[in-house]
């Protein structure tokens, strides 16, 4: 964890929607008993006020530190007080100790860890509301709570009366000696000053933009991570990044790395083009654009106007209790809040109708405090700040919903985006031209129909058997089937997929196909029938052809009969009428050719004949020259 020179940290937590209105900070003396600097004295023991001596707590996003709290004794000599620490709205943290000070003295206090505060878990507890925590490792610590006023804790000091009772000591004034302290996140544009980007553009080369950052000395301490960034959602989509120094250091102390330049390449940018720098992980600080005509220039705007976005990895789902929505808002004004806005699509414009969910702040903020740091025992405080994520609760809604995110007391929202909810599986679902019988040994082709109202089915498997007791498919043969084309538009049809089912050779009598057909938020419906696998009949197909050369008929020329893999399968002469007889043939498609020769290179046809049991095939053949 990081220390911050000269600034004392806290930052943001998460808010709980629907917590309480918390009450107003508590009036205190203004007597200066309490301070923390960022560096332990030497001494245990100051003489004098420590020259840092700011109510409040400001942190760099995503920063932490360490830092010393001192008390001091009002009183002219030695004297034992217990100092109270306290988080508004209460709950969340709490701990006191004793400690001794001399009269008129600064003294350092190490606070103890406090004890953990045990939930009470309703019998049926709601469903979780507020967004989930970030994947990476959180910090340690207790988290604090977000009010109204930000965040805050309380520290007071304390002494035994004359019964032995702690009571708040006074002041001059005659309040409660004490101090409330003010967690606030500091904007990167309060220590960073990011120049407009340059871009240069040679003709048929990638245009190399440069941007300039440097820090604003005494404002901040320690080091901030400057970053250069294309959105590809905001961009040209054929934009495509080379090489470049697109993340950096900056020093905020001063020296040679107290200014850094960002440099990238960029190729196929278009005439539409935004640029952005992100300080400290803080997405989107600075924002620079093209020309509200779409005019690439030689140098970028900048762009302040307030827009709010919601991206989804996917806009379809099943009723679940936490659909994730991101959040992000580009130039938000100070102290904003944010309305998220659900309702039904095509239903009224009533509360019945619509849901309001209250999110506090413009980013997810979150602080977390150890008092008792590893460093040297003091406080250890950090922060995550990143942009909303939102968990929808669509465990009772169904059909199409409309989310519309805004600024709260605003006009400025976001674009609407659509949520289908289907919790139906795709029905009718059966089987076409699945015969009653079927030859054994030989693959079976399967086509299944069905009809989806709500989303789109995105995969049908074909499996051999019945299904197991818990629903499962059963092992065996399964095939993917394909959606089949349109015959006019060549697009997938929304209502068919086919496949070709192979069968083991030693599977005989009746046998269950079936296919599981699931849509694109995971419900899945199966069908299942059965064929009959029977033997092969006997061959009895017949083929009666005749072999023409123009419109004569060829006498005396020997025919020659292959099936569907060139073997062999017979030979027959032509009569005088030209014609041949082949008889006793198994079902199947076969090939037939015949030659003859004469005083050039001779001639040769070729004809196909498709074989069906107790049917004739009545082929032509018919001779062309052979070529040289």
């Amino acid at each position: 964890m990081r220390s911050t020179a000269s600034q004392l940290v806290l930052l943001a937590a998460l808010v709980a929607f629907g917590s309480p209105a918390p009450a107003q900070p508590p009036k205190l003396s203004d007597d200066v008993v309490f301070t923390f600097i960022a560096d332990a004295g030497a001494k245990d023991v100051l003489d004098a006020l420590p020259k840092d001596n700011n109510p409040n707590i400001v942190l760099r996003p995503n920063d932490g530190g360490e830092f010393h709290l001192y008390v001091k004794n009002p009183a002219k000599a030695l004297k034992t007080y217990t100092v109270e620490l306290s988080a508004e709205p209460k709950g969340t943290i709490a701990a006191r100790i004793e400690v001794k000070i001399p009269g008129n003295k600064w003294t350092r206090v190490r606070m103890p860890k406090p004890a953990p505060v045990v939930a009470v878990v309703p019998v049926a507890a709601p469903a979780p509301t507020t967004p989930p925590a970030p994947k990476a490792e959180l910090p340690t610590g207790q988290e604090l709570i977000r009010s109204n006023v930000g965040f805050r804790f309380v520290l007071r000091l304390l002494a035994k009366d004359d019964d032995g009772a702690l009571v708040p000591v006074k002041g001059t004034d005659g309040a409660d000696l004490g101090r409330v302290c003010t967690v606030t996140l500091a904007k990167p544009s309060a220590y960073l000053d990011v120049a407009k980007p340059t871009l240069v553009a040679p003709k048929d080369k990638p245009a190399r933009i440069s941007v300039p950052a440097k820090a604003i000395v005494g404002i901040a301490s320690g080091e901030a991570t400057v970053q250069l960034s294309f959105p590809p959602t905001l961009n040209a989509p054929g934009l495509m990044l080379r090489e470049g120094v697109y993340r950096r250091a900056i020093s905020l102390d001063g020296g040679p790395n107290a200014s850094v330049v960002l440099l990238g390449s960029v190729q196929k940018y278009g005439n539409k083009f935004r640029a952005e720098v992100s300080i400290d992980g803080i997405a989107r600080a600075f924002i620079y654009t093209s020309e509200p005509k779409g005019e690439v220039t030689d140098e970028l705007q900048k762009f302040d106007t307030q827009v709010v976005r919601i991206l989804s990895a996917k806009s379809v789902t099943r009723p679940t209790a936490a659909f994730p929505i991101k959040l992000e808002v580009d130039n938000a004004p100070d102290n904003a809040n944010l309305e998220v806005r659900v309702r039904q699509v095509g239903g009224d414009d009533t509360d019945a109708n619509k849901e309001i969910l209250l999110l506090k702040g413009s980013r997810q903020e979150r602080v977390w405090v150890d008092l008792a740091g590893q460093i040297d025992g003091g406080f250890a405080i950090a922060n995550r700040s990143i942009d909303w994520v939102v968990p929808l609760d669509l465990r009772e809604r169904r059909g199409r919903l409309e989310v519309v995110c805004a600024i709260a007391g605003t006009t400025i929202k976001s674009d609407p985006f659509i949520i289908t909810v289907d919790a139906t599986a795709p029905e009718d679902v059966k089987f076409l031209k699945l015969p009653a019988q079927h030859i054994k040994g030989t693959p079976l082709p399967v086509v299944a129909a069905l009809q989806d109202l709500d989303t789109k089915v995105v995969k049908a498997v074909f499996f051999l058997g019945e299904l197991q007791e818990d629903g499962k498919l059963p092992e065996g043969p399964k095939v993917v089937g394909t959606r089949v084309l349109d015959p006019k538009t060549k697009l997938p049809s929304p209502v068919e997929w086919i496949g070709l089912m192979p069968l083991p050779p030693e599977k005989r009598g009746e046998i269950t196909i079936g296919v599981a057909v699931t849509d694109e938020v995971g419900n899945t419906t199966t069908e299942t029938q059965k064929v009959e696998l029977v033997d092969p009949p006997a061959p009895n197909g017949t083929i009666v052809g005749k072999v023409v050369l123009g419109e004569r008929a060829q006498p005396g020329l020997t025919v020659t009969l292959t099936d569907g893999e060139g073997k062999p399968k017979g030979e027959a002469k032509t009569d005088a009428f030209g014609k041949f007889r082949f008889e006793k043939v198994a079902p199947g498609a076969y090939t037939l050719k015949t030659t003859k020769t004469d005083v050039t290179l001779g001639l040769t046809g070729t004809a196909p004949a498709q074989v069906e049991n107790g049917k004739t095939a009545k082929p032509e053949i018919v001779l062309k020259r052979n070529l040289p």
